[in-house]
């Protein structure tokens, strides 16, 4: 059996592009280990074409090499752009079982305008009914907005959290010292794109107003994206300190998530995390328990929640962990997803 990912950041994830086989280290490398130790007694081909930042056009330029070549038994498509492109192609290959992860839908974002809105919802409807076998929504909030809009039937879709496999994280004192960083500092950061999704600006806004008051906070953004040099440009007209630093908070500003793999990395190591209370991290987020929501935009209400769990500790380490540990663990992914592969 011939499985085929397609995608972006979730699919590519560090592979090699001279090799089609190389898995990378993220959703791929998982699933094919997994389902290959699950079922000894198959035969598995696991076959890898996520590029990361790729456009459209690159996607349809490369359907002959990507798809029709390849000839896959499943093609399991994540992202809108992969999604259109993938499905399209697989269908009219005839491939038997197509599957689509969106990891939030284009039409979730506040930015569409009600024209551009509707027309990624017309284009997930026909997709999903005419080139789809299944479609694995991360969140119950993604997948009750496809509901919502009528992109298919209820049995279409499934809920699958994302999950990560338990890795031996160094202890935070020990990471300091190899980065030469203070012991006495409370670092905030994120992970992730500069791109409008992520509202990287939010997170500055955040940075500024918790740095006005206290002295024993930095902040760490680590990402690109078509939005770095606007971030740059701003941090430099505001004299924001270098932002350097392991984590004693994760802040996500987003204003729309699927189940972003960067948080529940963040919980893994047992850093609490302070999110805007959007679709995809308000089922992560688990009110005083792993984190603190605050609302979309609200820079008021993001620094206060910071400046609250630095002084009060509402958030254990701990917590954070056993979250992760019981509800986003690689294991629970994937004894979901391999009854869907073994359709």
């Amino acid at each position: 059996m011939k499985i085929l990912f397609q995608g972006d950041s979730i699919t590519d994830s560090n592979r090699d592009y001279s090799d089609i086989h190389d898995l990378g280290d993220g959703y791929a490398h998982y699933a094919a280990g997994f389902i290959s130790e699950k079922y000894p007694e198959c035969t598995f081909e696991f076959v890898n074409q996520g590029i990361n930042g790729n456009k459209t056009e690159d996607l349809l330029n490369r359907v002959q090499s990507d798809l029709v070549d390849i000839q896959p038994d499943i093609v399991h498509c994540h992202s809108s752009k992969a999604g259109v492109v993938g499905r399209l192609a697989a269908k009219k290959c005839n491939v038997p079982l197509i599957l689509y992860t969106p990891n939030a839908y284009a039409f979730q974002s506040p930015e569409c305008s009600i024209m551009k809105k509707w027309l990624y919802i017309w284009a997930e409807r026909y997709l999903s009914r005419n080139a789809c076998s299944m479609t694995i929504n991360v969140s119950k909030g993604e997948m009750n907005k496809a509901l919502e809009y009528k992109v298919d039937k209820p049995e279409k879709f499934m809920l699958i959290y994302n999950g990560i496999p338990q890795i031996d994280i160094p202890d935070r004192t020990v990471l300091r010292s190899r980065l030469a960083l203070r012991q006495d500092i409370q670092y905030v950061g994120f992970t992730g794109r500069c791109a409008k999704q992520k509202d990287p600006m939010t997170f500055l806004k955040i940075a500024k107003q918790v740095i006005s008051l206290r002295d024993d906070v930095e902040f760490l953004y680590i990402g690109d994206g078509d939005l770095e040099d606007s971030m740059k440009e701003w941090i430099e007209q505001h004299q924001l300190s270098e932002i350097v630093g392991a984590l004693d908070i994760y802040l996500s500003t987003a204003l729309y998530e699927g189940l972003p793999y960067s948080m529940i990395e963040a919980m893994r190591a047992g850093v609490p995390i302070i999110a805007t209370n959007c679709i995809g991290n308000n089922e992560l987020v688990f009110e005083r328990i792993n984190g603190l929501l605050f609302p979309v935009r609200d820079i008021e209400s993001g620094s206060k929640c910071i400046i609250s769990q630095i002084e009060n500790k509402l958030i254990s380490r701990e917590n954070a962990v056993s979250t992760y540990a019981s509800v986003f663990s690689v294991e629970k992914m994937m004894d979901s997803l391999q009854r869907v592969y073994r359709k």
